[in-house]
């Protein structure tokens, strides 16, 4: 399966259908040593002004054409190699950024794809949760945060592996 056609899946089953009851809790007992990040302007995706809210045609402005565009549920994703952006309507001129998927050598507030889950969480603390999805294949290991009004999930193959796929989504 390609790398993207199996972002988009995870992507999608996180949007659709992931939930507490989804994951095998395992949150650590240790308590938290380190915050870094306090509020949402602290968890600014690196590289782009482009945030959970902004418009198409900001997405367009700043980032230019995608290299693979096309319908996900409600809206399109727009994929631009290390970063995905997915809107809430098929309308471009009402359409708003909903969920964005980081890969590759991005970066957020202090966090990257690359670090393991443990390094993280060092950094975070205690997630809200963590554990396995119950399609491991697709999802794997998630390890969620809410802040702000933003859900983030770092997503790697297991609690050992590196951290493949940062995902971010409004709060709901």
């Amino acid at each position: 399966m390609s790398d993207m056609k199996r972002i988009i899946i995870c992507c999608l089953l996180f949007l659709l259908c992931f939930s507490i009851s989804a994951c095998t809790p395992e949150i650590s007992n240790t308590p938290n040593t380190k915050i870094e990040v306090t509020s949402e302007n602290d968890f600014k995706i690196e590289g782009t002004n482009i945030d959970i809210g902004s418009s198409y045609k900001n997405i367009i402005e700043e980032m230019k054409e995608p290299n693979q565009k096309d319908y996900f549920e409600a809206g399109e994703y727009l994929d631009y190699g290390d970063i995905t952006f997915f809107t809430d309507s098929e309308d471009e001129k009402i359409a708003k950024v909903s969920a964005i998927a980081l890969h590759g050598e991005r970066k957020i507030g202090s966090v990257k794809v690359g670090m393991l889950p443990s390094e993280v969480k060092q950094i975070l603390g205690d997630p809200k949760f963590e554990g396995e999805s119950n399609d491991r294949e697709i999802l794997g290991w998630n390890i969620n945060y809410v802040i702000g009004n933003k859900e983030v999930s770092f997503i790697s193959d297991t609690s050992d592996s590196v951290i493949t796929t940062i995902f971010v989504k409004a709060r709901l």
